[in-house]
């Protein structure tokens, strides 16, 4: 199933301050739209590694979305410590 990554940041788009988006994540209190994010961010992922949607995905194009998915996570969590220890470091 093909989805409009379009769609799913309608309702919910990213806030940006001053000259950089926050990095502060929204709360998703519905986990329908956090799967519809997650199923998004893997097909957009797959698109990119030249997967067509026409067969199985082949299990190297799920290996590297997995690996690029985790190097995000590490990313934007390094970020996120980041910012929380400046906010520490102000409000000290």
């Amino acid at each position: 199933m093909w989805i409009r990554s379009s769609k799913i940041f309608e309702e919910e788009r990213t806030q940006a301050v001053g000259n950089h988006i926050s990095p502060k994540p929204h709360a998703f209190s519905d986990p329908v739209r956090l799967g519809r994010l997650c199923q998004a961010m893997f097909i957009e992922g797959a698109r990119v590694l030249g997967y067509t949607g026409e067969a199985l995905m082949p299990k190297e194009i799920q290996e590297q979305v997995f690996l690029a998915a985790t190097l995000i996570a590490d990313g934007l969590g390094q970020l996120l410590q980041n910012q929380d220890d400046a906010e520490q470091e102000v409000t000290g």
